[in-house]
């Protein structure tokens, strides 16, 4: 069927792959306060015009969905949002994997929409996206003005932003 394309990937990190548990005392392998243990993305893409994956030099019309899953990633409690302040101590101090990367946060979901995209396939493309289209509050981390204050969480794109875009391909 040329005009509708169903897809989906799973991603594993090297880490589970090799059944490498994050027990407080060992590092994982690719070092990264952003660590997604598990990515699962799904799109499904409509063709209006054409094909969904048209050959060079075609025009198409179409839209798409893309659902993303991730697991958790670590929660860094030193290294997060927390800006230094005129009145902090810039002392150094060790702490240990526990205390830095001893959680993770909640898994990250977000439904993204392309109502219109077109172009011609290999040169431009034009497109309108809704971003997280269910709203999803996803934490990237916690934030405070100085130590005094209360830290408030930062979620990653917590709104419906409407993206409007042209892709030159040279």
């Amino acid at each position: 069927f040329d005009r509708l394309e169903l897809s989906g990937r799973q991603s594993i990190s090297w880490d589970v792959v090799q059944r490498r548990a994050q027990d407080g005392t060992t590092f994982p392998v690719q070092w990264s306060p952003w660590d997604q243990r598990y990515q699962t993305e799904f799109d499904a893409a409509w063709s209006w015009m054409g094909r969904t994956r048209n050959a060079p030099g075609e025009s198409f019309l179409r839209s798409r969905f893309s659902l993303h899953r991730t697991s958790g990633t670590l929660r860094p409690d030193v290294a997060g949002w927390n800006a230094p302040s005129a009145n902090q101590s810039l002392d150094t101090f060790a702490l240990g994997w526990r205390e830095v990367y001893g959680s993770r946060r909640a898994p990250y979901l977000r439904l993204d929409a392309t109502p219109l995209e077109f172009g011609r396939e290999g040169s431009w493309t034009a497109f309108w996206s809704i971003l997280n289209l269910t709203s999803e509050h996803n934490a990237v981390g916690l934030f405070s003005i100085d130590e005094t204050s209360r830290p408030y969480e930062i979620d990653q794109i917590p709104f419906l932003p409407v993206v409007f875009g042209v892709r030159v391909l040279f």
